[in-house]
């Protein structure tokens, strides 16, 4: 009656370890109850990129960028000006001038203007025509300021620096989502080890509660129920460590997390990640072709933003280059003693009826000039050469994550191996205590043998999505939502 007392409980502990290392190491996923959410990796990233302050602070760099655009095209804008002045004294009317006028600058340097003048009274400037006139003309830069001039360069400045400010915010939006990543896939490791921690943990303490009954009715020796005890007290520590790593991990986990209302939020504890199955990530998990990545890296948005400066730079160069030629400004404007341009117009424009003028400097010696040229020359070599620093680096990394995900894919094939070999091990070691062969020590260190291996395959599985997503990111390709 004993004997068969003993087999019974025997058996039922035995089934119960087994059961627990087929649900342990045997699931696909780990499937929510009705109290939990399982957020996976892809729309960890959508709730990032939907609502990070970061993000938006981006948006506004780019706004900012098309407002000093906006404010750079108005020195082409046209002017409309307006004078009137007027002197009487003793009833004396010495001069009364009223001059509207339009200007409109073009590019090149050019300037149109019209300009219409009334000019009364006994004391009027001689250089100017008295009564009703009207004057259209143009203003003409040859040398200095034709190719190039500030307000050209501005503008064409202000249109590269909102691509600029593109390729910036995405290099930023890249750095957030790599930040992110990680997170994540700490977040999920940490998980994983409580999780499995406190499976095994329940399953100890079963092993401990039936090791005490066996030792009450005589089948089993004092010392099993210490090991036992002993073996369920570590599990409980490794439980308890894992889960304040787990909800440490959630907090930083949190960081990237925000509401519309540019409020943080923040995981709770009924919110777990997704947790694939090793057999299903090596099968379906395919590695990119490091020529793809390497082709992707000379798109990078730090490659770019590098272009983009080297042509603002160009453009900075061209307009210090103007400096060293001499200024020589012509401007010619006809003129007519009426409202009318057009009234009592000549056969020859330059014999009559006009007003010329030529404006001519040139420095002796061209030192300032010359040395604002050699310095934008220089910002151009610097940056170049900074330009190559920075695709050596994105290049070396992205070399070393993709050998790192070979290397890691390989490694999980290996550790999964062995996993299944331990777990082979502990279920011949669970026939064996059932027959009496075995121990409760071999038991416990062939459990933690397997806990151990699961946990290292959870590691190098996290670390393999981890560089999977990441990879894309540091070769610069735009992430997807």
């Amino acid at each position: 009656m004993t004997t068969n007392k003993r087999k019974t409980k025997v058996n039922k502990g035995s089934k119960q370890i087994l059961l627990f290392f087929l649900l342990l190491w045997n699931g696909f996923v780990v499937y929510a109850n009705d109290t939990t959410t399982v957020l996976s990796a892809q729309r960890y990233l959508q709730l990032v990129m939907q609502n990070h302050p970061l993000i938006k602070q981006t948006d506004l760099v780019i706004k900012e960028a098309t407002a000093k655009l906006l404010s750079a095209k108005g020195a082409f804008d046209p002017v409309a000006d307006f004078s009137f002045e007027n002197k009487t004294l003793d009833g004396n009317r010495y001069y009364q001038y009223l001059q509207p006028q339009l200007k409109a600058p073009l590019w090149y340097g050019i300037e149109l203007k019209a300009e219409l003048s009334d000019v009364r009274g006994s004391n009027t400037a001689n250089e100017l025509t008295y009564g009703n006139s009207v004057a259209v003309g143009v203003s003409l830069p040859l040398l200095s300021g034709l190719v190039m001039n500030k307000k050209m360069a501005v503008l064409k400045q202000a249109k590269n620096n909102i691509q600029l400010s593109k390729a910036e915010q995405q290099n930023t939006i890249n750095t957030l989502l790599l930040d992110a990543i990680d997170a994540y896939w700490d977040w999920n490791v940490y998980y994983q080890e409580y999780f499995y921690n406190i499976q095994a943990k329940e399953v100890s303490y079963n092993r401990l509660q039936f090791t005490k009954r066996m030792f009450e009715v005589g089948e089993r020796p004092a010392i099993d129920t210490i090991e036992a005890f002993a073996q369920y007290k570590l599990l409980e520590f490794e439980t308890q460590k894992s889960y304040y790593n787990w909800v440490k991990s959630a907090i930083e986990l949190s960081l990237f997390l925000w509401d519309e209302n540019e409020q943080a939020v923040f995981i709770k504890d009924n919110i777990t990640p997704l947790i694939y199955n090793t057999r299903y990530l090596l099968d379906s998990i395919t590695l990119p072709s490091l020529n793809d990545l390497e082709l992707l890296v000379l798109n990078h948005p730090k490659l770019n933003a590098f272009d983009i400066k080297l042509k603002n730079l160009e453009i900075e160069r061209k307009l210090k280059f103007q400096n060293l030629l001499p200024t020589l400004n012509v401007n010619y404007n006809f003129i007519n003693k009426s409202y009318n341009p057009f009234y009592n117009v000549g056969d020859n424009l330059l014999l009559n009826n006009y007003k010329i003028g030529v404006d001519f400097k040139m420095p002796l010696m061209f030192r300032e000039a010359r040395g604002e040229y050699k310095q934008a020359k220089i910002k151009i070599e610097a940056t170049q050469i900074d330009k190559v620093i920075v695709q050596n680096e994105l290049n070396v990394k992205v070399k070393t994550y993709y050998n790192d995900l070979v290397a890691l894919k390989e490694n999980l094939r290996l550790y999964n191996e062995t996993f299944l070999a331990y777990e082979t091990l502990l279920k011949g070691e669970n026939t064996r205590f059932e027959n009496g062969e075995s121990s409760l020590f071999l038991i416990n260190s062939r459990q933690n043998k397997v806990l151990e291996t699961r946990l290292k395959m959870n590691e190098l599985e996290s670390k393999l999505m981890k560089y999977q997503m990441s990879v894309y990111l540091l070769a610069g390709q735009q992430p997807k939502n």
